[in-house]
């Protein structure tokens, strides 16, 4: 029992001796409505303080530039030059042919390139040959006219022919054959000329039957050149007479 009595005292002073002071819980809204009220009157007076400040309204000056419109840079443009391609220019590269008397084209082929003229084309008066006063030849020897020769020339192939008339057709049908076969006809187209080419010739069959004197004239100094260089290959004929003596006659 004195045990148990004393475990007990012990407690009990154990219990007083660990027992801690009592402190009073805190009160969070003690004090809350005072608080509030200040606070409302701070509030009260900064805007009552707000609405009595005075404001100067003055106007803001913004600063002018010095600019002098005068004096501003001006900008101009430079000159444009316009590139424009050179054009081709179609040059005639053929040679330019100076033409002595008037040319006839024609650029319908067949093309004849010579075209002789012969001296009965011309209009020709009938005359007696015993109208002629003809000189000694042995003194002078003065060529005769084709027309008015007793005897015109004969050309190698017209000997059959008996009369003056049919020698005289004979003699310039023979001669327009070998002149066309002869003569170069390229000549015209390589210096430009087209169409048929009159081309004059006059020549002389002298006393011996040769070819002398030869004279020509075309459009151009090639086609004069070569109407030459053909007439000098007649070959030799029978000359002309006049009173039964050779004569010199003129074509």
């Amino acid at each position: 029992m004195k045990i148990l009595n004393t475990i007990r005292s012990l407690i009990r002073e154990n219990g007083k001796a660990t027992k801690r002071p009592q402190k009073h819980d805190a009160n969070l809204q003690k004090n809350s409505t005072l608080y509030f009220q200040v606070g409302l009157i701070v509030c009260l007076l900064a805007a009552y303080g707000v609405l009595e400040m005075k404001f100067l309204n003055e106007p803001v000056k913004i600063p002018e530039l010095a600019i002098n419109l005068d004096e501003r840079d001006i900008y101009v443009m430079p000159d444009i030059e316009i590139y424009q391609e050179p054009q081709e220019q179609n040059v005639d590269e053929r040679p330019q042919t100076k033409l002595i008397d008037e040319v006839t084209i024609e650029n319908d082929p067949p093309v004849e390139l010579v075209d002789i003229i012969l001296p009965e084309d011309l209009p020709v008066e009938s005359v007696d040959p015993k109208d002629f006063v003809v000189t000694d030849p042995g003194d002078e020897d003065l060529p005769v006219d084709f027309i008015a020769v007793e005897k015109v020339p004969v050309f190698p192939g017209c000997e059959k022919e008996s009369t003056n008339e049919g020698r005289r057709k004979c003699f310039e049908t023979k001669m327009s054959n070998f002149i066309n076969k002869k003569f170069n006809t390229h000549i015209a187209s390589d210096y430009g000329l087209e169409g048929i080419q009159k081309i004059f010739v006059q020549f002389k069959v002298n006393k011996d039957g040769e070819i002398t004197d030869i004279k020509a004239r075309a459009p151009h100094p090639a086609l004069e050149k070569e109407a030459q260089r053909v007439v000098d290959k007649l070959p030799k004929m029978t000359p002309g007479m006049q009173r039964d003596t050779p004569v010199s006659v003129i074509y």
